[in-house]
């Protein structure tokens, strides 16, 4: 699924090595960046679990959501088809 407001170059066989080699059912695709309040923040474990998220945040060099992700169709079955819940990433 790609997020259509950022554009950065993701390497997808690595993401999709990646998210097969830890069994994940999201994987986030994350850039560094120094841009204030543009961003949704991570914080990440050694291991490339996603600890929290942190809005606004101005740290240099911090990771942020680039919006590509890779997911199994089994994360989406928490969602109910025809319930209008909102949910951004």
């Amino acid at each position: 699924m790609l997020n259509g407001n950022t554009f950065f170059e993701v390497n997808l066989e690595e993401l999709k090595d990646f998210h097969a080699g830890r069994e994940s059912e999201w994987t986030l695709a994350l850039f560094q960046t120094s841009e204030i309040g543009r961003y949704m923040g991570m914080e990440v474990a050694g291991d490339g679990r996603i600890l929290s998220l942190q809005s606004g945040t101005a740290r240099p060099g911090r990771l942020a959501n680039g919006g590509s992700y890779l997911m199994e169709p089994s994360a989406l079955s928490a969602f109910q088809q025809g319930e209008k819940k909102k949910f951004s990433l």
